[in-house]
């Protein structure tokens, strides 16, 4: 292939041309060389252009040396127009770029001020009117703000012509497409606006008109879509075709009795009802590898959904997956388990949402385990770290420490090279193992000194024997921490002199089973000094059981301690002070004085600490209405801070009681107090229950309101009450007298009218604020039974000269009650019903007929008849 080396200049206007390509590429080598002709005259593509689109390349061509952002910086629509306009306009060449400049730039003017032109293509409506609903002529514009003629045409003339003149349609709204045309030198512009104008005599309905009134679904979405009721949701938009659904279906759920009142009261339903119905956005994050079907390691969990609401979690299976916060911490069943099917719960204020995950079992058996085991702890680790693997362990679990220990020692030690072959070997070598080290714990607790007679381990002047075998044989070792004073060889004491303390004195004794295992024991014991009443005080200080026992000992003069400030309580805080030196003695009692000392003074600090913490809330601290507290100790001895776990009632900072509104109802506080005296810090906390206040006359009313019950369904009148507690009044109205008055008096209706419904509103009222509550009440009509043979009872006396009668139940006040001879048509007596039992009587019926016809014939029902056959009397009477 052959290289030819460019001049500069040729290779810069290959480049410049290169940029200027059109995307279909040259038509022919003519086009390619006007196009390299006219880099060399930078005016010649703007002069040479004979079409818009040929205007528009050259100008882009040079928009950055025009520098004109209204044309630089806009869509390539506009600049295609701005070079209509500029094409037209050219009368003559232009000779410089200022010239096209002014051009272009007087283009871009014009095309925005066609902008507005094209605005005021637009029919103006007749005050309470719009595009949504034309009844009258609409007015037509003949021309724009700047005098452009505007040329009008409808789709549909006979409904709109081009007048603007309306014919309203007699068979439904009528949609019109309205299109008016601007023309202009380089241009023409139309705009169609559709109009619907509203059938003959209807009553147009506004958007929130129809949204109250909407019946279905999609009647509330259009109304609420409608861009005359302007209503905006910004996340609306961004929501799926079924999200919206649901929207709507909640908003015509929860609409509001009185319908909304504004277009920002459906705005804010619309939002509340996405709120409600879009899916809750929470996930669980798994680790590297894992998926809900395979989890092997720890969860992550959302703590906050995408839309700012708080998450909690809660597990079916704990064991499994333990939930802490942001982490789902896994616990793999164990091999002979399988898998584990875990159900995780996500609670959010908007709702729940659960998530259902595979945990698997861990991938080796207990038996792989305790023979892979490197060390007696993995092994007896591997006992019970795999579950229940029917190993009986309770004797080795019987084992108190170390002995735990030590028979894992023997177990690992027991282990065949090879590994054990099965469970049940496993279990063989295990109870041999606690078999070995059973009982050591109780043969150690029985390794004590055996003191001389009147000595024992706080008390001890005398020689020790210390026993060098158990009762089993095992060897024991004895170490003393103060060789001198106890000789761990030979047991010798040796007392201290009595000006020294007594001596306090730690004893070891070691237990040794062989194959480096032993168990050791510590014995505290206290050689005394030599004899003084000091020690025998402290013996008897140790042994106290009592607050009069220890008062009597601490005052005597021989422990010669500071007493005032313990004088300085009240009696009952002495005994208080005493037992509580006696609940906190140390398990080896006090060994000197000072302890002693140290104990009193600690007690009585807290004693008089506690009772000078206090507070002042009336004589019952279940019903506190008013509420105090010291900011000093009444002993003077220290500041004491308060804090309350309810701030909103008790205000520790202010010492300010916030008693709960009647609503919130009772609230039972914790007030603590703290009290730091020297380097001691001393807390004190109350428990109080603080009543609430009266209600208010919102509260009254809505109370009572709710309190108010009435029946679903009644037949008979309804008492209604006219005064409520907190002194409210209560007045009644009804939605239809015709059913149930004002006064709660019922008027049931014909059967064949049936049931009816009145809804009865109370007003509570108190003090000008009313709260209502609505009940929905059904009037039972009354009931219509046909009359049947068991309805009808007739009583022959068989007598000629006693009456007979016919009775006939379930009847009804008005019913025509008529008696007929036994041919069904001849009428023998008739009465009109007042009760709900007829009764007829008759002279000597049974000696005339033996069957007659009943009939009962009811208002809006047909007369309905029944045959009823009796015995004759003319047995009785056979001369009749």
């Amino acid at each position: 292939m052959k290289k030819f080396k460019l001049s500069t200049s040729l290779a810069v206007t290959l480049v410049m041309m290169t940029s200027l390509v059109p995307v279909t590429s040259f038509a022919d080598t003519t086009a390619a060389q006007a196009t390299l002709a006219d880099q060399t005259d930078p005016y010649a593509a703007v002069n040479n252009a004979t079409t818009a689109a040929q205007m528009l390349n050259a100008l882009v061509a040079i928009q950055y040396d025009l520098n004109i952002d209204g044309f630089t910086w806009v869509d390539n629509g506009f600049k295609s127009r701005v070079a209509g306009y500029v094409l037209v306009n050219r009368k003559q060449p232009f000779t410089s770029l200022d010239g096209i400049r002014q051009a272009v730039q007087a283009g871009v003017n014009e095309i925005n001020d066609r902008s507005q032109d094209y605005a005021n293509v637009y029919p103006d409506f007749k005050e309470g009117e719009g595009p949504q609903n034309v009844s009258s002529d609409l007015s037509l514009r003949a021309t724009t703000d700047r005098g452009v003629a505007i040329t009008w045409s409808s789709d549909n003339p006979s409904i709109i012509d081009s007048t603007g003149h309306v014919v309203r349609p007699t068979a439904g709204d009528a949609n019109v497409v309205l299109t008016g045309t601007l023309s202009y030198d380089s241009e023409t512009l139309t705009r169609s606006i559709t109009v619907t104008v509203l059938q003959a005599g209807a009553v147009y309905l506004s958007p929130l008109e129809q949204a109250n009134q909407a019946q279905t679904v999609d009647e509330l979405r259009k109304a609420v879509e409608n861009p005359d009721l302007n209503v905006y949701v910004w996340e609306y938009e961004y929501q799926s075709e079924d999200v919206k659904q649901k929207a709507f279906e909640y908003m015509l759920a929860h609409r509001p009795s009185n319908g909304w009142v504004d277009a920002w009261s459906v705005t804010v339903a619309l939002e509340t009802a996405i709120d409600n119905v879009k899916p809750i956005a929470i996930d669980v994050q798994f680790s590297w590898g894992d998926s809900a079907d395979h989890v092997t390691q720890d969860l992550f969990l959302d703590t906050m959904t995408a839309d700012g609401y708080e998450v909690s979690w809660t597990t079916d299976r704990p064991d499994i997956i333990d939930v802490n916060r942001y982490l789902g911490r896994i616990n793999r069943p164990f091999y002979q388990d399988g898998n584990a099917t875990v159900t995780l719960t996500a609670t959010t204020a908007r709702g729940s949402k659960t998530f259902v995950v595979t945990v698997l079992a861990k991938e080796t058996s207990a038996l792989q385990d305790i023979n892979s085991a490197t060390n007696s702890y993995m092994l007896t680790n591997a006992l019970f770290n795999n579950g229940n693997i029917g190993l009986d362990t309770s004797a080795y679990l019987a084992l108190p420490y170390p002995l735990t220990n030590q028979a894992g020692d023997y177990l690992y030690q027991s282990r065949p090279s090879t590994g054990f072959a099965s469970l049940a070997d496993v279990q063989v070598a295990l109870n041999a193992a606690v078999a070995k080290v059973q009982g050591r714990d109780v043969e150690l607790a029985s390794v004590q000194p055996i003191y001389a007679t009147g000595d024992k381990e706080t008390a001890i002047t005398q020689n020790l024997t210390l026993p060098t075998t158990t009762s089993k044989g095992t060897p024991i070792k004895w170490t003393s921490t103060k060789p001198s004073i106890i000789d761990p060889a030979t047991g010798k004491v040796t007392r201290p002199a009595s000006t020294d303390r007594d001596a306090f004195v730690v004893l070891s004794a070691v237990l040794d089973f062989g194959s480096n295992q032993t168990l050791s024991k510590s014995i505290f014991v206290t050689v005394l000094k030599q004899d003084s009443k000091t020690v025998q005080l402290l013996n008897a200080i140790n042994s106290a059981s009592t607050s009069s026992d220890l008062r009597t000992l601490v005052v005597d003069p021989a422990l010669n301690l500071t007493l005032a400030n313990f004088n300085g309580l009240s009696q009952q805080e002495q005994t208080d002070a005493l037992a509580t030196m006696i609940q906190y003695r140390p398990t080896a009692g006090f060994q000197t004085v000072q302890d002693v000392q140290g104990a009193l003074t600690q007690s009585v600090n807290y004693i008089a600490a506690i009772n000078s913490i206090n507070i002042q809330f009336g004589e019952d601290s279940q019903h506190v209405t008013n509420l105090s507290v010291d900011s000093f100790t009444s002993r003077g001895n220290g500041y004491v801070t308060w804090t309350s776990d309810h701030p909103e009632i008790f205000d520790a900072v202010q010492r300010s009681l916030h008693r709960p509104s009647y609503t919130t109802g009772p609230v039972t506080i914790h007030l603590k107090g703290t009290l730091e005296f020297g380097f001691t810090t001393y807390t004190k906390t109350y428990e109080l229950t603080v009543d609430p206040l009266p209600p208010t006359d919102q509260e009254a009313t809505q109370f009572v309101a709710n309190q108010l019950t009435l029946p679903q369904v009644t037949t008979e009148n309804l008492t209604l009450p006219s005064e409520g507690q907190f002194g409210t009044t209560i007045t009644w109205s009804t939605s239809n007298a015709q059913a149930i008055e004002a006064d709660g008096t019922v008027h049931r209706a014909h059967p064949t009218v049936g049931d009816q419904t009145a809804t009865l509103t109370a007003h509570v009222t108190r003090n000008g604020v009313t709260q209502d509550h609505a009940f929905d009440v059904t009037v039972k009509a009354y009931e219509y039974t046909p009359l049947d043979e068991s309805s009808i009872t007739v009583v022959n006396n068989k007598h000629p000269h006693a009456e007979d009668s016919v009775t006939v139940s379930n009847t009804q006040a008005g019913d025509e009650i008529k008696v007929y001879a036994e041919d069904g048509v001849t009428l023998i007596a008739q009465a009109t019903a007042t009760d709900p039992t007829t009764t007829l009587t008759f002279a000597n019926l049974g000696h005339k007929h033996t069957t007659i016809y009943v009939s009962n014939t009811r208002a809006g029902y047909v007369e309905n008849k029944v045959m009823k056959f009796f015995p004759s009397d003319n047995i009785n009477h056979p001369n009749l």
